[in-house]
């Protein structure tokens, strides 16, 4: 595993209409490159992942890494209310 140095922004999540709003997390992650940050975080706290169900999780985060992939590293954190690991196997299963 790569471990990345410098600046890593923690994402927001945009929400419109009360789902998340992945044209405006494109343009954020985009915003972010072009600003010369060395990485990104979708899903912490600053992301709202506790208002969002896992497929919106899963969504999320793969929106952020089709942006981000090939120009900076991505992390993400899936905060989740009664502990399974199975949105870790669905997103990996996405890739």
């Amino acid at each position: 595993m790569s471990v990345f140095k410098g600046v890593a922004t923690a994402l927001i999540t945009p929400f419109s209409e009360g789902k998340p709003d992945h044209a405006a997390l494109r343009r954020l992650v985009k915003m972010q490159i072009d600003a010369g940050v060395d990485a990104v975080v979708a899903l912490g706290t600053t992301g709202e992942p506790a208002t969002m169900t896992k497929e919106e999780k899963i969504d999320v985060a793969q929106t952020v890494l089709d942006v981000a992939k090939g120009f900076i590293p991505m992390a993400t954190h899936f905060l989740i209310r009664g502990c399974s690991g199975s949105i870790r196997d669905d997103f990996k299963r996405k890739l």
